[in-house]
């Protein structure tokens, strides 16, 4: 059976320059989303998957380290998602 990891212990597994496939709809990681955005030391994070997490600090979390191409996009979603009630990071 495989090991069961915290949401920190898998955002730890990644690597600086990496690339992570997200499921849609309910199967999101929304604590692993989160725990990605945490980390300070990304240097090309490729996640692919359509967000549609209506977790609001898991869209500010993946805007926190969002290439800057699309992090406004982004933390607009987390507002949209949120009723205009999400604290804006930049």
């Amino acid at each position: 059976m495989p090991a069961r990891l915290s949401p920190e212990q898998a955002a730890e597994r990644l690597q600086p320059s990496d690339t992570l496939g997200i499921p849609l709809g309910t199967g999101q990681p929304a604590g692993l989303i989160e725990a990605l955005g945490e980390r300070d030391d990304w240097e090309e994070l490729r996640v692919y998957g359509e967000l549609r997490s209506r977790v609001v600090p898991a869209r500010e979390s993946l805007a926190a380290i969002a290439h800057p191409d699309f992090r406004e996009e982004l933390l607009e979603a987390a507002e949209r998602a949120s009723g205009g009630r999400a604290p804006r990071t930049s």
